[in-house]
């Protein structure tokens, strides 16, 4: 026994997870755009058939009849085997004609017939309730057997309140009513409630296989033992074919294939909420495979209820709920409740939503147009009145349900309420399936035969169910109809069968042979002959163009629009008409009559939502305000006749409304047809125009007032009917005294006649003066205004050239101070490093280093103005390339520890493995920068520099615990001669951050600061990052071994400038390192000196005397003394080309002012690389 409480929380959980699932799947229906997973949900929804009745009543019926159970299985697997083409085919036509319901299917089939829609509305209702109420049941037979002690369940309360079936309706009703009817559209399709459906199909599918396999292997050693001990007691007749009779068997198989087609809750899944008819593809194997999958489990839980001695005597629609109970295993009962619940549950909710559908679509709407037209007519959205009745029905459905399950009490079983409904819903085949099938098949033989055999159905089925409950006398049952024996119910005409195949028989045989008979001897209408087209037209059928219509009706567009807003909304019905003009291309007018192609669009979308029947109902009667269902009954003929009439007043109407002026003459040239607008146009007498008047007369008259002569009028009138008589197309145009202009187009019309419409194009041809006026104004203008801006072309090109001199001659005299400032720098350089190295120790040392350190400052101060010209002058162009930024970070630091290190500064450098593109020379100006100031105004403390990676990007980072700025400062840092704060050099003119501002601003590389007073600051640089190279690191290493630095001794070094106080310098310090240098100021000079000796290597600055240069000299000496002496150039001048022209002919470059250590590098560097 488990907790009534504990059930309920479980229940309610379960419910909520139901509630989950479907929310998500309207709110989130991405799932549905995945064909795969889209395909698995199809198929699993149309489990929907697997009710508790296939779930609880197939176990107990295979206890009584074993393989008797099979029908319900064995008629939906054949169908969707061998039947498949069929169902393809309705689902391909129910898309076509936007079909909502079973109903509206078959009734589009018929022409369209409300009455029949009605009729199949009102018995799909009859025939849905005892099976809803089975399901109430089914759901309220577990909860009172799991809650109680297993051996029964607990008798009907009288009091609903204390009915747990009462409390399982109403939550049911709530969930079908939120998202069952969600949306107005039918067709439109409940993704969250199909999704909770075929969620549910998979939880009963687990838990009656989870059942299965516990009675198979936890209740005994196998199914081999199972079925063992159930031939030991003598129970395997009882379980396979003792009890089964054929008739039976082939009549529940038979209408088991036609209920997997007509229940309407299968129709509705299968059918109205299949999103692709490709899904259906996957559906017909996959349905199968599961009513295989728990079939297979049906008779061994059934043999193990028989061999389980304590459930002798119990309902055996109970007995997969007391296995588990008996043997202990709680958890298994409850899964095997939810099971049930879960089949119960899927089948009232979709049930619940097909038959409201189909009773507000087909029964109340067309009842509410024809009996309370005019309230209706007063409303101008309809859209909430139609939610409400569909909400409305499915509360009444359910509530009728609950009735008839109180009303049944528990002594009815779930098979017999399930074949009960299941040959309700049979009677639908023959004019379902004879409609797509058979041509001939007709309205009358459908309405007849349909009504017939519902009737036969409630006589022969629904009286015996309800003498069976107490509703009726059982001797009416057992005397017949007035006494009369051979009208018994059970027994027509002496018919011996079992009391299900018995009704099951006589109803559907009297349907069908009536539907074949009537369909033999009666006409077909010709709406349904239109109808029998679109369901036998295997090819997509052809759309009418909307610029090809075949007639225009009286009917305007803003009527249609008006129509659908009423029933529609008007959100959906304006996005209605919007998506027509977009597919058609074309633009409706709201005030001109509407087409029949835009009319049958309009009566398709009315169809899904309040049926296709309803919506030509809507559409005749309340548009055109004709009763279009009298002429139901009529024949052919008199159809046609009345199509021809209305045909000939939607021309006139048609004719009337248009703009133009229309006159038509028969094949006698005599007027027959004209219009209003044709007389406004002439301004006939009155009178004058008359049908049978000739339209020489017309023409002679209008003629008269062109003040034309009488011979000229005559030749025109003769051309003109001439042309007339021979069927020839005319256009002209004529203009009138009044000064009016009128086109005239004619074309002849077949068999005879002749139309020609009239359009007065005065207001056309005057506004095509003024736009030709209006053009010559405007080529003169432009004519004006393109000599004006030629001559502003002019000026432009004269000022972009003078610019680009400008530019030019600041280049060049950019270069020049750049050698001429630097030329006397590098020659003082040059002398201290040489007298720096004779002097070692003492006051003298102290001087020297004192000279050089003021040098430095000198040189630092020039090289950061002419940098600043440069990146203003934008004589500077990047060098970009991939390299790790490892090794700036690691000449940086070994650049910047020891000077740290005397500030007493702790300096620390986070490694990092990125690489990053940019121009590493600028690049390593900007971070030099950072750690200068640094260093500069930190007093004490640590300085940090290291690497943050972003997406796509390397920040380089330098923190430092100095004064820190405010955000005043802040706001001002990099302008030029900005100095917020003095540090311990006092030196710089603060451009330093102005550099690296034009610096980043020239790379892209954004710069950051972040500044706290009083605790420090952080300046960054974000660099793109690059992926690694390999050839790096081998270039880095070869690199590395070539600067290894060797004694200079004995080496012959050639130095060349024109400046004689830089050759001084050069000798004394190459002198220290003990080389032989010979100097020159010339090319012809140093091969003098030469004497014809080969010099180890070159030094030669890059300006010399006479426009020569140090390149061409390096040059001419290897022409003389050899190719392959190593060159360094030594130059002021950094404009690239000098370098990349330097490089090319394998010299190296060394710019001024000349620093020893980077000379003597350089020098060891070739010689290496020679060697």
């Amino acid at each position: 026994m488990i907790s009534a409480w504990l059930l309920v929380l479980i229940s309610i959980s379960y419910i909520s997870l139901l509630f989950l699932i479907a929310w998500a799947g309207d709110r989130h229906p991405g799932l549905y755009r995945n064909r795969l997973a889209r395909t698995h949900v199809y198929g699993l929804s149309l489990a929907v058939y697997f009710t508790s009745w296939t779930f609880y009543g197939a176990v107990g019926r295979a206890t009584q009849e074993g393989f008797g159970f099979l029908p319900i299985y064995l008629g939906p697997l054949l169908v969707f085997v061998f039947f498949a083409p069929l169902l393809r085919r309705i689902i391909y036509i129910s898309k076509r004609n936007n079909s909502t319901s079973i109903a509206d299917f078959i009734a589009s089939r018929y022409g369209k017939s409300q009455l029949l829609a009605a009729m199949v509305a009102i018995f799909a209702l009859i025939g849905s309730v005892p099976y809803i109420a089975l399901q109430l049941k089914a759901i309220a037979l577990g909860f009172n057997v799991l809650s109680s002690t297993g051996d029964t369940y607990q008798e009907i309360s009288t009091a609903a309140w204390n009915d747990s079936a009462w409390y399982i309706t109403l939550a049911l009703t709530v969930f079908t009513v939120l998202f069952g009817t969600r949306h107005l559209e039918s067709t439109e399709h409940h993704r969250g409630m199909i999704q909770a459906v075929a969620f549910e199909s998979l939880i009963k599918l687990v838990a009656f296989v989870a059942v299965g396999l516990f009675v198979g292997y936890g209740l005994f050693n196998g199914f081999g033992d199972l079925f063992q001990k159930a031939a030991e007691a003598d129970l395997i007749g009882t379980l396979t074919t003792d009890a089964i009779e054929a008739p039976a068997f082939l009549t529940q198989t038979l209408v088991a294939m036609l209920a997997i087609i007509c229940l309407p809750r299968q129709f509705h899944v299968m059918v109205v909420e299949n999103t692709d008819h490709r899904d259906f593809e996957v559906a017909r194997w996959a349905m199968p495979i599961y009513l295989v999958i728990a079939s297979a489990f049906v008779i061994p839980i059934a043999a193990g209820g028989l061999l389980h001695a304590d459930m002798a005597g119990s309902d055996p629609d109970i007995v997969i709920l007391q296995l588990p109970i008996r043997a202990g295993e709680q958890w298994l009962a409850v899964l095997a409740f939810l099971g049930g619940g879960s089949a119960a549950a899927a089948m009232v909710i979709v049930c619940s939503v097909a038959i409201a559908t189909m009773v507000s679509n087909e029964i109340i709407m067309p009842g509410l147009l024809r009996f309370f037209r005019p309230r209706m007519n007063r409303r101008t959205d309809l859209s909430f009145l139609l939610l409400s009745i569909r909400r409305a029905a499915i509360f009444v459905v359910l509530l009728t349900a609950y009735g008839f399950y109180r009303m049944a009490g528990a002594d009815y079983s779930l098979t017999a309420f399930g074949l009960l409904s299941f040959a309700a819903a049979a009677q639908f085949g023959p004019a379902l399936v004879g409609g797509i099938l058979w041509r001939r098949g007709n309205y009358t033989g459908a309405v007849w035969g349909l009504g017939l055999g519902f009737l036969i159905w409630c006589y022969t089925l629904l009286l015996p169910a309800l003498a069976a409950t107490g509703w009726t006398s059982a001797g009416f049952i057992e005397n017949g109809l007035f006494g009369w024996h051979w009208a018994r119910p059970t027994a027509l005409f002496g018919s011996e069968l079992d009391q299900t195949s018995h009704g099951i028989l006589w109803s559907l045989g009297v349907n069908t042979g009536t539907y074949i008979f009537l369909s033999l001897v009666t006409r077909q209408r010709i709406r349904e002959k239109i109808q029998i087209a679109a369901f036998f037209h295997e090819s997509q059928p052809k759309a009418e163009s909307a610029q090809h219509q075949s007639w225009q009706g009286e009917i305007l567009t803003s009527d249609l629009q008006a129509l659908t807003d009423r029933f529609m909304g008007e959100e959906r019905s304006e996005s209605i008409f919007r998506n027509y003009e977009r597919r058609n291309a074309i633009r409706l007018h709201p005030h001109r009559p509407a087409s029949s192609h835009l009319m049958k669009y309009i009566e398709r979308q009315l169809a899904s939502v309040i049926g296709a029947s309803t919506a030509r109902v809507v559409l005749e009667s309340t548009l055109t305000g004709r009763d279009m269902q009298i002429e139901d009954v009529v024949s052919i003929v008199d159809e046609a006749s009345q199509a021809m009439t209305f045909s000939r007043e939607l021309l006139q109407s048609a004719i009337e409304n248009i703009s133009l002026g229309v006159s038509v003459v028969n094949h006698q040239q005599q007027l027959v047809v004209w219009n209003h607008r044709y007389l406004e146009l002439f301004h006939y007498p009155k009178g004058f125009v008359r049908v049978g008047r000739p339209v020489e007369d017309l023409m002679r008259y209008n003629l008269t007032n062109a003040n034309l002569s009488a011979r000229r009028i005559d030749e025109i009138i003769e051309d003109r009917c001439s042309a007339m008589r021979d069927g020839k197309p005319m256009s002209y145009e004529r203009q009138r005294p009044d000064g009016t202009v009128v086109r005239v187009d004619g074309s002849p019309i077949p068999g005879g006649g002749y139309v020609t419409t009239f359009q007065d194009i005065t207001a056309m041809r005057r506004t095509e003066q003024a736009l030709k006026e209006t053009n010559i104004y405007l080529e003169q203008r432009v004519r004006e205004r393109t000599q004006e801006l030629q001559v502003i072309n002019e000026q432009m090109l004269k000022a972009k050239s003078v610019a680009e001199q400008a530019n030019q001659s600041k280049t060049r005299f950019l270069a020049s101070a750049s050698h001429d400032l630097l030329q006397p720098l590098n020659a003082a350089r040059l002398f201290t490093s040489a007298l720096s190295g004779k002097i070692t120790d003492g006051e003298p040392k102290q001087l020297v280093e004192h000279i050089d350190s003021s040098l430095g400052a000198a040189e630092e101060i020039i090289s950061t103005l002419l940098d600043i010209s440069k990146l203003d002058a934008g004589a500077l162009e990047p060098d970009i390339s991939v390299f790790p930024v490892n090794d700036l970070l690691k000449h940086l630091a070994t650049e910047f520890s020891a000077i740290a290190k005397d500030q007493e500064l702790e300096l620390h450098v986070v490694p990092s493995s990125a690489w990053v593109r940019s121009d590493a020379k600028l690049l390593r100006r900007v971070v030099q920068n950072f750690l200068s100031n640094a260093i500069r105004y930190t007093a004490s403390g640590k300085i940090l520099m290291g690497c943050r990676r972003m997406k796509g990007f390397l920040r380089i980072e330098v923190w430092d615990t100095g004064p820190g700025m405010s955000e005043e400062q802040l706001a001002h840092i990099f302008e030029e001669f900005r100095r917020f704060q003095h540090g311990r050099d006092k030196k710089g003119l603060g451009l330093g951050l102005a550099i690296v501002d034009r610096i980043s601003g020239m790379l892209d590389h954004p710069v950051t600061v972040h500044s706290t007073q009083g605790k420090g600051s952080t300046f960054a640089v974000t660099v793109p990052r690059a992926p690694a190279e390999q050839v790096h690191a081998s270039a880095s290493k070869a690199g590395s071994n070539s600067r290894r630095v060797s004694s200079l001794g004995g080496l012959k070094v050639l130095c060349i400038d024109n400046d004689a106080a830089i050759l001084q310098g050069m000798v004394a310090l190459l002198s220290n390192w003990q080389c032989e240098v010979t100097a020159a100021e010339s090319l012809e000079s140093a091969l003098n000196k030469l004497e014809g000796h080969k010099p180890d290597i070159i030094l030669a600055d890059y300006q010399l005397d006479d426009n020569r240069n140090g390149l061409d000299a390096m040059d001419g000496i290897r022409e003389v003394l050899g190719a392959g002496i190593p060159g360094i150039l030594i130059t002021g001048y950094m404009a690239p080309e000098v370098r990349e022209d330097a490089i090319s002919r394998g010299y190296q470059v060394l710019y001024k002012p000349v620093k020893p250590a980077a000379l003597r590098a350089l020098v060891n560097k070739q010689l290496k690389q020679k060697r």
